[in-house]
């Protein structure tokens, strides 16, 4: 009998949003403890799941689950955080009669109060117990910022390499089958890394020049010695001094094929690093060009995205649909739980007086004072159904469809990333049936919203933090690194 360790400590630290992401922060996503972890997980296709999914197919394989920790993407991580699931990883560890191998499913852009690599601190204190053979295998996002110490103290590593995330189960499922075959005694796991000085925006792989960097790896892998090859992006608005971008490269006991692939691969990338661009347009340009099409047009709030750490509660689009009378327009989510409250009590059919979002900073831009229609309230609960993070239930608390001005607007109690299509059907309304969609997410709705959409337009809207990398203000990442200097 195998006996493998699973846990999960997952949030993506965007440095430049003020205050902390909480215990509690943790807990409006997922908690989990012990027993708890299986049943919340079974059939979920994301890391953790496969990671069940995989070892269960096993009668020689006893999985022991320890602790499942995710946060939506936001602000510093509390030290009390990081040392509450450290305690219960490391006891877990040391308390059980037998432990053969650990999967453990991190981001990898996480910061912590003192801690700018937290995912490669905690692998250094597993490593101290279970000494150096002991396989530790990890799944990973594609932003995540690679460390030497998480590549000295894991023993393979699988980041998601699609951005939409549409492969977060896929990375799962090799790092589990990885575990597997380490454990069968069928690889002889070789892992290289090559840290690349360069900061990449947020940027689809569905485009140039992702599109040839994905298609060259994926080549390598066709060699029956390399057991995976990757390009991640790193997130540069986790300002820590190994940021950047990084390149990957596993295989069964040939470390001159790994590195030989590191090194192809890491050309490649500094060849074409002049494409790492972003093009994004005002609101006012955004909402005129939608006006005129036809069909479909997508307008992505992309800063003010929640999955990158943001507020959730900027208005400048919103004002600009209302001012340009854009009709048959839809919009989700303005994060603004008095107005959720406000509404609900109200009940549907009732016009209330509002003072929506633009509460969370001046710089988010002011907030939309108008009436509004309740259409309809409800829990906020639902699951994804389509394609990223299928069967994953979003929790969204007291949720309103307010009609303002002929722009239907979804308000939500919590924080959230629109790219479920579900989050307009779960509301009674079909977004297939609308000229422009308006959603907070700045490339994972593509994945979904693609399907149907005419058009998607990246959106440059006001916000407490910027896109651009040249004004950021990064501070701590290591010096030179492009676009930063010449």
């Amino acid at each position: 009998m195998k006996t493998v360790l699973i846990a999960e400590f997952k949030q993506e630290t965007n440095t430049f949003i003020a205050g902390h992401t909480t215990v509690e922060d943790f807990k409006a996503r997922n908690l989990l403890v012990g027993d708890e972890i299986l049943p919340y997980f079974q059939g979920n296709k994301n890391e953790i799941g496969a990671f069940i999914s995989v070892l269960s197919q096993r009668d020689d394989v006893k999985i022991i689950p320890s602790v499942a920790a995710n946060a939506l993407p936001g602000p510093t991580v509390k030290r009390n955080v990081y040392d509450y699931v450290q305690a219960l990883l490391i006891e877990d560890i040391q308390k059980a009669d037998t432990l053969d191998g650990i999967l453990i499913s991190f981001h990898g852009a996480m910061v912590v109060e003192g801690i700018e690599d937290p995912e490669g601190s905690l692998l250094e204190d597993i490593r101290y117990i279970v000494g150096d053979t002991m396989p530790i295998c990890i799944s990973m996002d594609f932003h995540a910022n690679i460390t030497e110490k998480m590549a000295e103290y894991a023993t393979l590593m699988f980041p998601f390499r699609r951005y939409p995330h549409i492969d977060m189960y896929e990375s799962g499922v090799l790092a589990a089958r990885a575990m597997l075959d380490i454990l069968d005694g069928k690889i002889q796991p070789v892992m290289r890394i090559k840290k690349l000085p360069i900061l990449c925006p947020l940027m689809t792989t569905d485009e140039e020049p992702f599109t040839s960097f994905l298609k060259a790896a994926t080549a390598f892998e066709e060699d029956e010695d390399v057991i995976s090859a990757s390009v991640s992006a790193g997130f540069p608005y986790a300002d820590i001094a190994e940021g950047g971008m990084c390149v990957i490269a596993q295989t069964n006991g040939n470390p001159a094929k790994a590195e030989q692939i590191t090194e192809t691969l890491a050309n490649m990338v500094e060849e074409a690093k002049h494409q790492l661009q972003l093009t994004i347009i005002s609101p006012a340009e955004a909402v005129k060009t939608a006006k005129a099409q036809e069909g479909i047009t997508v307008l992505a709030d992309v800063v003010d995205n929640p999955g990158v750490g943001s507020p959730g509660d900027a208005t400048e689009i919103l004002h600009e649909l209302i001012r340009q009378k854009a009709k048959n327009a839809i919009y989700a989510t303005m994060y603004d739980p008095q107005v959720a409250e406000q509404a609900a009590k109200a009940g549907p059919g009732a016009t209330i007086q509002v003072s929506l979002g633009g509460k969370s900073d001046p710089r988010v831009g002011p907030p939309v004072v108008a009436q509004a229609y309740v259409k309809s309230v409800s829990d906020g609960i639902f699951p994804n159904k389509d394609v990223m993070s299928h069967g994953v239930v979003n929790h969204l608390g007291t949720t309103a469809v307010l009609v303002i001005d002929g722009v239907t607007v979804i308000v939500a109690s919590n924080r959230y990333q629109p790219w479920d299509p579900e989050v307009f059907r779960s509301n009674g309304i079909e977004p297939a049936e609308a000229s422009i969609i308006v959603l907070k997410s700045s490339i994972h709705y593509r994945a979904a919203f693609g399907k149907f959409a005419t058009d998607m337009i990246a959106v440059n809207a006001p916000n407490v933090w910027n896109l651009d990398l040249q004004e950021l203000g990064i501070k701590n990442c290591r010096r030179p690194v492009y676009p930063l200097d010449k």
